[in-house]
């Protein structure tokens, strides 16, 4: 079963939700549902009279419900994505697939590190069940304001002024990474981190301001508060938007790879064959949802004794072996043969035990490479007392610079990711009766010197309807196909052509009678990018 089928049929903005092909934006009003009974006081969500969101930022008003009759022309932006994600430059996924492993404390402290460097950061607590910032962040205050007219959260500010300063010189911490964030802290103070997490929100998920108790709610409603929690909140301007990713490869992490345009994603891991296995299915699950690999950290790798002398309480671990796969699955290498990547992992292993933790310096390598966290009391105890390790270390701390190390290379990879960008804008032209599939043109210089001019892809709209693998199309069991070419009329035409993530776009049809004892037609789709060539190849299969 390919995954093209399995998207389709696994969609979350389907019926009975607010998330329809990524529109939360348009619809949000239903954010006050899962919301609601949130008292005032100490946290809680708070109702504004004003317009203006409080300090929200935000991007003007939210996109009016998309008019629904007729023919759509090419989507306007506030279609595609929620305004609220229109300022953010880049949305980054910090994911493991395993859960313990240390997700929040990487994602918390990354965004501190990307935040002492000048960026404009915020993060989102995806993890509904397990909210995790409400323990390890402390905000200027608890209030979560809920705009009542743009009917948008307004995420909390946390200071991100560090305890001390990094300077040069003086273990881990004494490199280019660190001097440089210490030079942005002392030139100017760091912009506040935005954050929201449903702990906050939530009239029963403690420890946070909206209440104490456990999330109690099936997958559907889970998924639907996570994708709100990302369209919903005035984001504002930001360079990065992390998102501390719940584990698992499912309804949660399909939504949001759908409603979200994820830059890359930080990989993490512990040492423990258990986690290794796991993380394998969470790099396959971002592949195939065209997220790229940005770096791969390993946590609890190892820890220094009062003597000096370290220790590997978990054994040597997986990394070397993750970033080949890592790269591979990104598109970064060819895939490696197994003895090869046995031995690849074998000697940068070596090369990481005698000169360092961070990086394995291996032959095509994850764009950002690898790094390695010890375990530590320090980290603990930030954590736990809301002052993560990057904000509280003392100048040349070896995790903080270790911290700051993958900052850096996460903003290096995410940017050498944007620049190779191969996604192409499909609309509707009535005028050629097409869906327009284009492609940007190519890097290379044509056979005459110049650039060559971007590649157009033309389906007719029968042939896209008909190539349709939801579940009312396909059989999931027999994968018997269930829609016909005969059942869709030649005439049908897209109403709505929206994104869904990086790796494939949603079209909304218009509906037309089906004939009698045929399966109901399905009004939405979901086409993977890759299907689009296969589909003009094959069109002739699918004409009346």
């Amino acid at each position: 079963m390919n995954f093209g089928l399995v998207a389709s049929r696994r969609r979350i903005g389907d019926r009975g939700t607010a998330t329809k092909f990524g529109l939360v934006a348009a619809r949000h009003a239903a954010l006050l549902r899962p919301f609601s009974g949130c008292g005032g006081g100490k946290g809680g969500v708070v109702i504004e009279s004003s317009s203006g969101g409080g300090g929200g930022g935000g991007a003007g008003a939210p996109a009016k419900p998309p008019h629904r009759s007729g023919r759509s022309q090419e989507p306007t932006k506030q279609q595609q994505v929620s305004e609220n994600l229109a300022g953010i430059k880049h949305i980054i996924a910090v994911s493991s697939c395993k859960g313990g492993v240390g997700k929040s404390t990487v994602s918390v402290n990354l965004a501190c590190a990307l935040a002492a460097s000048g960026h404009r950061v915020g993060l989102l607590d995806a993890d509904v069940f397990g909210p995790s910032l409400p323990t390890m962040l402390t905000p200027e205050s608890l209030a979560v304001k809920l705009c009542a007219q743009r009917k948008h959260v307004v995420p909390l500010q946390i200071d991100m002024t560090p305890d001390h300063h990094y300077h040069a010189g003086g273990g881990g911490g004494g490199d280019d990474a660190a001097a440089a964030a210490a030079a942005a802290a002392v030139a100017a103070p760091p912009p506040p981190l935005k954050a929201i997490s449903y702990g906050w929100v939530g009239p029963n998920a403690g420890p946070g301001a909206g209440g104490k108790g456990a999330a109690i709610m099936r997958g559907p409603m889970v998924s639907r508060v996570a994708t709100q929690l990302a369209l919903g909140t005035a984001w504002g301007e930001l360079d990065y938007l992390l998102v501390d990713m719940p584990p698992g490869t499912g309804d949660i992490q399909l939504s949001l790879c759908q409603s979200l345009h994820f830059s890359a994603a930080v990989i993490v891991t512990t040492p423990q064959k258990l986690a290794y296995v796991d993380v394998v299915k969470g790099i396959e699950m971002f592949e195939k949802l065209e997220v790229p690999a940005v770096a791969v950290v390993e946590n609890m790798s190892y820890f220094d004794c009062d003597l000096g002398t370290r220790y590997r309480p978990f054994g040597d671990g997986f990394l070397e072996q993750l970033e080949v796969l890592a790269a591979h699955k990104s598109g970064e290498e060819a895939a490696p043969e197994p003895a090869a990547a046995a031995a690849a992992a074998a000697a940068a292993g070596a090369a990481g035990a005698a000169g360092g933790e961070a990086g394995s310096g291996i032959a095509g390598d994850v764009i950002g490479g690898g790094f390695r966290l010890p375990i530590s009391a320090a980290v603990s105890e930030g954590s736990d007392g809301g002052r993560p390790i990057v904000l509280a270390a003392e100048a040349g701390d070896e995790v903080a610079g270790t911290y700051h190390r993958l900052a850096a290379a996460v903003a290096d990879g995410v940017d050498a990711i944007a620049a190779k960008n191969s996604r192409p804008d499909v609309s509707f032209d009535p005028t050629r009766q097409a869906v327009v599939a284009t492609y940007a043109a190519t890097a290379e210089a044509g056979a005459g010197g110049e650039e060559e001019a971007p590649l157009e892809l033309l389906i007719h709209p029968a042939v896209l309807r008909r190539n349709c693998r939801c579940a009312a199309a396909v059989d999931e069991v027999t994968n018997e196909q269930l829609l016909l070419p005969e059942h869709v009329p030649d005439n049908v035409e897209p109403m709505r052509i929206v994104p869904k993530g990086n790796y494939a776009f949603g079209v909304d049809w218009t509906m037309f009678r089906r004939a009698k004892g045929t399966t109901p037609p399905c009004a939405q789709c979901i086409y993977p990018y890759s299907r689009l060539k296969e589909i003009a190849a094959n069109a002739h299969k699918f004409q009346i």
